[in-house]
């Protein structure tokens, strides 16, 4: 059709000839593409038939069907497209067959296979409401979710553990702001909800574990039962494990909040620890003297030699997730049992910055690349002990632990000296009121599930977020208040330097002004820090009370990556820690 005139009055003459309005249209140099709405041209097969017979004539022809059309539709969208990333980037991964925008600016359409509409449109209205495109002044604009209508989560967010200590914290903040405070109550708490996963059932020692096989669902294909091999599994002393336990070990992962009390109280509850770095390996055995080696699980990304060569001499575990160090170090290895961290493909996760899978993330060995990783194994002397996934963080379904859990299993039958099997962490915390948390029974059933088909596989966790975000609050006093036009600002004394996730991760955390915690909340306010940057907003559009100078703010969910990640911008002193 390239520069053929009148191309189109032929094309769409054959519509018109059979009756048919199009919906949508879509041009290229190349194609064209059109959709039709059957409910108003009445499209069945003998009509399209007889028109794709006609429009042969002038051009190929394909049919796609059945499809669905999904319209974002606002005032200006093409001013609003920047806002809505994490909107848009759920297309990503589907096959979009047409993308349409209306001439008048008034609303963005994508056509897509109709068996993805169910699932996809509520969603979609989910991350478009949180997107905060619109600055609504009137909440009723979007109203209640149906999870608040029907009252759930109400009592979790009531019986947050700060509520009833609100007077202990505004007396911390008055001696020293900004501040975090960590309950080692909660994180203990956390803990025992963890280790108290459904127990399973295992057949004795020589005999088949109950049942044929198990379905898994996605790719994952139907697994039978292998018989069970005898062997020894060790368990550090302490572990938070037993023989009748779901998950034979749990690993803390560091790196979401190393304070010494935290890695003492976690120890004591049986926790063993996952390190990414030599530095808090050295953490793990300062803050726990004694700290059997074996129980901390070194697992670093692109580290350099020294640090690998320096973790093997202390006696932890080592995980390797390329084939350089082999490939390069192979000497390091010689004799050693390593643990493969393995990428199976694809990433999930709240937001794209922690998804830890597929191709674009830096993070494990490639499937077709395993068989090479254990070739260098064997040349090396290097013994494959354990494999290991970790595909995200902020995961609610527990299906994909079920998934992951089966897919590295059936890896693992084709080595022959596998141990364990580490399916990773992520397990979200809800931080919005419309959000539930993962269903703990049900993610003892599915890994049941799996466990009874390789019984003879330990099973571990590395769980981070979960066992300390609720149990930190960052503590901000109010320092001024501003109004410009339409939009009223609260500055607080703590800024993205104490907290980055939500520059970073877009996070949402719960916002309150603890002076005046039973007050209406009568304004909608941008709560920011005093950094020098565009991006140092800690809450947008948030319902407080009216603010005043030196009110002390109270922001949830910062035990996890918050004191860790802060830093001396602007040479501006990040909020200080304390534990009650």
């Amino acid at each position: 059709m390239w520069q053929q005139v009148g191309f189109l009055a032929d094309v769409f003459g054959e519509f018109k000839r059979h009756g048919l309005s199009v919906d949508l249209i879509g041009s290229a140099e190349t194609n064209v593409t059109v959709s039709l709405d059957p409910t108003e041209n009445l499209v069945n097969s003998d009509v399209l038939s007889a028109l794709a017979a006609d429009l042969a004539k002038v051009c190929r022809v394909k049919v796609i069907a059945p499809c669905a059309a999904i319209t974002l539709v606002g005032r200006g969208m093409r001013a609003l497209l920047h806002r809505l990333p994490a909107v848009l980037a759920e297309f990503g991964a589907l096959d979009v067959h047409l993308i349409s925008q209306s001439s008048n600016n008034l609303n963005l359409t994508f056509v897509v296979d109709e068996a993805l509409v169910d699932d996809l449109v509520p969603r979609l209205h989910a991350l478009l409401i949180r997107a905060d495109a619109l600055r609504v002044e009137d909440g009723a604009i979007f109203g209640p979710s149906w999870r608040a209508l029907a009252g759930e989560n109400a009592m979790r967010r009531r019986d947050a553990w700060w509520r009833s200590r609100r007077d202990e914290l505004i007396a911390i903040a008055d001696e020293r702001s900004p501040r975090y405070v960590y309950s080692l109550a909660h994180v203990r708490d956390r803990a025992r909800a963890l280790k108290n996963l459904s127990p399973l059932q295992l057949a004795g020692e020589g005999g088949r574990s109950q049942g044929e096989g198990f379905s898994v669902e996605g790719s994952t294909p139907t697994f039978p039962s292998p018989p069970p091999l005898s062997r020894k599994r060790e368990r550090g002393e302490g572990d938070a494990s037993s023989s009748s336990s779901v998950v034979d070990r749990w690993h803390y992962a560091l790196k979401a909040n190393p304070h010494p009390e935290i890695l003492r109280a976690l120890d004591e509850e049986g926790f063993a620890f996952e390190c990414v770095s030599l530095a808090e390996v050295d953490a793990v055995r300062d803050a726990v003297r004694g700290v059997a080696a074996e129980r901390i699980l070194f697992t670093p990304n692109f580290a350099p030699r020294q640090e690998y060569a320096a973790a093997l001499d202390a006696g932890v575990r080592v995980t390797l997730d390329a084939l350089h160090p082999l490939a390069h170090w192979g000497e390091l290895f010689a004799g050693r049992e390593i643990h493969l961290r393995v990428d199976l493909g694809v990433g999930r996760g709240h937001h794209d910055k922690v998804k830890t899978g597929g191709a674009a993330s830096k993070f494990g060995v490639a499937l077709d690349q395993v068989d090479e990783f254990r070739a260098l194994a064997r040349k090396n002397g290097a013994r494959i002990v354990g494999l290991h996934a970790h595909l995200g963080s902020g995961i609610f379904d527990v299906a994909h632990w079920r998934s992951v859990y089966a897919e590295l299993a059936s890896l693992a039958e084709g080595f022959t000296r596998i141990e364990s099997i580490d399916i990773g962490g992520g397990l979200g915390v809800p931080s919005r009121p419309d959000e539930s948390p993962v269903d703990l029974a049900a993610l003892g059933e599915a890994l049941a599930e799996v466990k009874r088909a390789y019984p003879r596989f330990a099973l571990w966790l590395e769980p981070g977020r979960f066992l300390v975000a609720d149990a930190g609050v960052l503590l901000a006093r109010v320092t001024q208040t501003k109004r410009k036009g339409s939009v009223q600002y609260v500055g607080v004394d703590a800024g993205m330097n104490s907290l980055i996730r939500p520059a970073l991760y877009e996070a949402w955390h719960e916002i309150v002004n603890l002076s005046r915690l039973d007050e209406p909340a009568t304004d909608l306010v941008q709560i920011v820090g005093p950094i020098c940057e565009s991006g140092d907003v800690l809450g947008a559009n948030r319902r407080l009370p009216a603010c005043r100078e030196g009110d002390v703010l109270l922001i949830a969910q910062a035990g996890a990556y918050g004191h860790v990640m802060a830093s001396r911008y602007n040479l501006r002193e990040p909020a200080s820690e304390i534990v009650l």
